[in-house]
C-alpha cells in the first residue's frame, strides 16, 4: 500500500510507527512517502511533484494549527476578531484548494484529514485545542466539484 503523509511539522517518526503498526496488525506491506518540514502545500502545488509521482493510495494530511496559526498563537492580542476571522476564512479557502487539487490530481486515492482548529477564541482557551483530532475521512473519487 502507498501511503502519503503530508504535514506541517516533521512526520517521519509517524510514518515509521504507522508503517511498523500496519505490518504487525494486517500485515500490509507499505511505502511512505513524507513531505519534508512544512512543505506539504509545495508538494500539493506542484503538479510534478515526487508526492503526486509516487501514486499514493492513501493521504494523510496532517495540519497542527499551533504551526498554521503561528502569529495568531503566538500573539493573540495583536489579531482583533475581525482579522482572526479572516485569517482563518483564508486558510480554509487554501486548504479547500489543495483538497480539490488532490482530488483531481489522484482521483483514486483516499483522504485522511485532521481537524484544522480556528484560533477565534480568546488566549486562555488555546490549552483545550487538540490539534490532531482526525476529522473526516474523504473519498476523493466522490467529491463533487
Amino acid at each position: 500500500m502507498k501511503i502519503a503523509l503530508l504535514s506541517s511539522f516533521n512526520a517521519d517518526l509517524l510514518s515509521r510507527w504507522l508503517a511498523r503498526f500496519l505490518q504487525e496488525e494486517s500485515h500490509l506491506q507499505t511505502t511512505f512517502y513524507v513531505s519534508g518540514y512544512g512543505q506539504y502545500q509545495q508538494a500539493i502545488l506542484d503538479p510534478e511533484s515526487e508526492f503526486y509521482r509516487s501514486q499514493p493510495e492513501i493521504v494523510i494530511l496532517l495540519l497542527d494549527c499551533q504551526d498554521v496559526y503561528s502569529d495568531l498563537i503566538q500573539q493573540p492580542l495583536d489579531y482583533p476578531l475581525e482579522l482572526r476571522r479572516a485569517r482563518v476564512e483564508r486558510e480554509l479557502e487554501s486548504l479547500w484548494h489543495a483538497i480539490d487539487l488532490i482530488g483531481k490530481r489522484l482521483p483514486d486515492s483516499i483522504l485522511l484529514l485532521n481537524t484544522l482548529v480556528a484560533p477565534l477564541s480568546p488566549p486562555s482557551a488555546f490549552s483545550n485545542i487538540t490539534p490532531f483530532t482526525l476529522y473526516v475521512v474523504l473519498s476523493l473519487n466522490i467529491m463533487p466539484d
